[in-house]
């Protein structure tokens, strides 16, 4: 598995042809943030759409900007989005997350990893 680190995440390709990016540092993810995030995702792939897992556990929140980043550039790079996360404030980021997505990308809030990428794996186009 390879690692890079971007913004304030580290993301990673699984053998298991799932993107994994875990937020760090406990702070708000700005919108600098979320193109660094997104370009390391972009180059991970290589032109693939895999699944990507989503950890906040590590963050603080987004900005508005950064949401709104995300949410335009994620369906062009990815299949399907799991968000992991125990905390109230990741349940309200990935809630809103998942509503502006409704229809446009699979996307899903889990408090556990394990069922996150069994749900994932049902999304996986190599």
């Amino acid at each position: 598995m390879s690692e890079v680190k971007a913004g304030q995440a580290r993301i990673a390709l699984r053998d298991n042809n799932t993107v994994v990016v875990i937020a760090e540092n406990a702070s708000t993810h700005t919108k600098d943030d979320a193109v660094a995030v997104m370009a390391a995702v972009e180059k991970l792939l290589s032109g693939r759409r895999l699944p990507m897992l989503l950890n906040m556990a590590g963050s603080a929140g987004l900005e508005n900007a950064a949401r709104d980043y995300y949410n335009g550039r994620a369906p062009a790079l990815v299949t399907a989005i799991a968000i992991v996360t125990q905390s109230i404030v990741g349940r309200v980021i990935a809630n809103f997350l998942i509503a502006l997505n409704a229809g446009v990308l699979p996307i899903r809030l889990f408090t556990e990893e394990s069922v996150a990428c069994d749900w994932l794996a049902t999304h996986r186009r190599v």
